[in-house]
Formats: structure tokens, C-alpha cells, sequence
């Protein structure tokens, strides 16, 4: 597993893939984690980078209004 460390902590994540096409990133909903995504990164890993984020400390953040609202405002940058 790899972890991204931000300003507001660390995600982890999964990844798949190196393709040519455009990136695709996949957030799970409430009560699951990143690995839900597997079969997908699975598929998608020959033709595109695939990624799959827990996105538990991102929800906190959000519902706290705490730190940005995006992506690049956390710091993450992919």
C-alpha cells in the first residue's frame, strides 16, 4: 500500500497502471475503503493509471471545514 502525505495527514492509496490514456481516480462512498476498487484498477491498469484513495481523513476535513476543499489544496499532486 502507498501513502500520500499531505498537510492535513496521510491517505493511502492504491495504484494501477501506466497507460497512455487519461488518469482515473476512484473514491469510495461511506463504510468502505479504498480496496473496494481493486477489480477495477484491475481493468483499467492496461490502458491507464488507475488510482484509489481512502477518502476518510479527506470527508473529515470537508464536513470540518478544515484545510482546502480540493485536491491541490491538500497538497496532493499525482
Amino acid at each position: 500500500m502507498s501513502q500520500v502525505h499531505t498537510a492535513a495527514g496521510t491517505i493511502g492509496i492504491l495504484e494501477a497502471g501506466d497507460g497512455p490514456a487519461t488518469p482515473i481516480l476512484f473514491l469510495h462512498g461511506v463504510g468502505s475503503d479504498k480496496s473496494v476498487w481493486q477489480p477495477q484498477l484491475d481493468f483499467f491498469a492496461d490502458h491507464r493509471r488507475a488510482i484509489a484513495l481512502d477518502s476518510t481523513l479527506l470527508t473529515y476535513l470537508y464536513v470540518n471545514h478544515q484545510y482546502g476543499t480540493t485536491l491541490a489544496e491538500l497538497g496532493i499532486g499525482f
